[in-house]
């Protein structure tokens, strides 16, 4: 009885393992970016995350979401303009090595975060229905009804399409669309 529990244990772990693997192939080879530059992002994004957080605690440097893509650093949170976690983030985002460019959103009050989060998975299912977006290229987050959107995608009409998706969510009180365009690049063709 206990071999076969390992067993089990052992097959759901090498699923998960498979799953994660797939999952995590298909968002990189249908990234607009190249390997090198999905590598940057993470690594200031990842960067970004670990300063603010030595510097304001784990805690506070949660409140902060932090999106990077071909360098360019969207920092969005529940977070008053003037306080000292905003001017951390912004600051810290700046002397990352590898950004180009930072832009800032910050909401001092949120009303309602079930409401956010609706309105964040209505957008999410609206994204994996359109056939000609790749959920795998956008990403955002919901500040009191204000939807920011990040991303690269290839085309600028794919752009607008994600901008009247969140615009057409109930509750969306403002979108502020910070997704690049850029074509993709050119793929080794196998010999």
């Amino acid at each position: 009885m206990r071999s076969r529990t390992v067993v089990l244990a052992v097959l759901a772990l090498s699923h998960t393992a498979c799953t994660t693997t797939l999952v995590v192939a298909y968002q990189t080879l249908t990234d607009v970016r190249t390997m090198e530059e999905q590598t940057d992002d993470a690594r200031i994004m990842g960067t970004i995350k670990d300063q603010l957080a030595t510097k304001q605690g784990v805690g506070s440097a949660l409140q902060v979401h932090v999106f990077a893509h071909l360098g360019r650093v969207v920092v969005a949170g529940i977070v008053p303009v003037r306080s000292l976690l905003a001017a951390d983030a912004v600051a810290v985002a700046h002397a990352v090595p590898g950004v180009r460019k930072v832009d800032v959103v910050f909401i001092p009050v949120r009303s309602s975060y079930p409401r956010d989060l609706t309105i964040s998975l209505k957008l999410d299912a609206k994204i994996v229905a359109d056939l000609e977006l790749r959920r795998s290229q956008l990403e955002w987050t919901v500040l009191d009804g204000t939807v920011v959107l990040t991303g690269v995608v290839d085309d600028p009409a794919k752009a607008a399409r994600a901008v009247e998706h969140a615009k057409s969510i109930d509750n969306v009180t403002a979108v502020r669309s910070f997704i690049q365009i850029r074509q993709p690049t050119k793929r080794r063709e196998p010999r």
